[in-house]
């Protein structure tokens, strides 16, 4: 029977560093976590002075969402934009999305910056490619409004529209009812203007009304019926799935199961297969 080997004081001495170093490596990481969790919560409770003290060891320390939220501190709580871009800045050449499509709207808007169209939509399209509805929404409107491409416009209307940003959604069903270089589809108009306006875009509404009137009822029975399959996919489907960088939600069969590649209710093709995760 062979003796049992026992641990010589270097190795003993090497678990215990390792183990003290794994200790504080966890509680590192839940006190970063347990900060920002406390500057976020002070920041929607407009208590600008417990933000700056939470965010800012944070965010001087390289943590990217606190740098984007100092950002948003001293943007929106503080008026200072010359400090939020330069939040934005550092967070963005991180990778943050969010910081980049906030930076794209300084360079866009001239806060904190020389205005600057072309890095505004440098960063836009950095930030909507991660996926980032409001990114998605810019690129959208500056090629409907400044470059008069309609076709262009469309594409990102619709990667943000499906995420449920409802500007987006109403520009879309705009575009839809027949816009230069864009077929009119009155279901799908329909579709996306009354899901803006559900979500409080009044024009929508007055959109949708008058869209209304010229349709005939068979068409405006199946744009409900679109509706309704709409909602009840999203509403089995946790909102960090919906969209993965502007592909659509997939369509569940009435089994509940998933993997085909058709989307909800026809509105758009796909261009991914839905994930495995959303069956029920």
């Amino acid at each position: 029977m062979s003796a049992k080997s026992v641990p010589t004081p270097r190795i003993m001495i090497m678990r215990a560093i390792f183990s003290i170093l794994l200790l504080s490596t966890l509680f590192s990481v839940q006190v970063v976590h347990a900060g920002l969790d406390e500057g976020i919560a002070a920041v929607e409770a407009d208590d600008i002075e417990k933000a700056l003290v939470e965010l800012q060891p944070l965010a001087m320390a390289g943590q990217v969402q606190a740098m984007t939220w100092l950002g948003k501190v001293y943007a929106e709580g503080m008026d200072d934009p010359v400090k939020a871009f330069s939040w934005f800045l550092k967070a963005a050449q991180k990778g943050d999305a969010e910081a980049q499509t906030r930076l794209g709207e300084s360079y866009a808007e001239g806060m904190g910056v020389e205005q600057d169209e072309e890095q505004a939509l440098f960063w836009f399209e950095k930030a909507a490619r991660q996926g980032d509805d409001e990114a998605q929404l810019a690129l959208g409107t500056h090629q409907e409004e400044v470059l008069a491409d309609n076709a262009a416009a469309l594409v990102w209307y619709e990667r943000s529209a499906e995420q449920g940003n409802s500007d987006a959604q109403y520009r879309l069903g705009l575009l839809l009812l027949g816009e230069p270089g864009v077929p009119r589809q009155s279901i799908r108009a329909w579709v996306f203007l009354s899901l803006a306006a559900e979500d409080g875009v009044d024009e929508a509404s007055e959109a949708r009304d008058v869209l209304e009137l010229g349709m005939r009822q068979a068409e405006l029975v199946q744009a409900k019926q679109q509706l309704h399959e709409w909602k009840k996919i999203t509403s089995l489907i946790d909102d960090d799935l919906v969209v993965a960088h502007g592909a659509v939600i997939g369509h569940v069969s009435a089994a509940g199961q998933a993997g085909n590649t058709l989307c909800i209710c026809g509105i758009k093709a796909c261009r991914q297969p839905i994930f495995a995760s959303i069956a029920t």
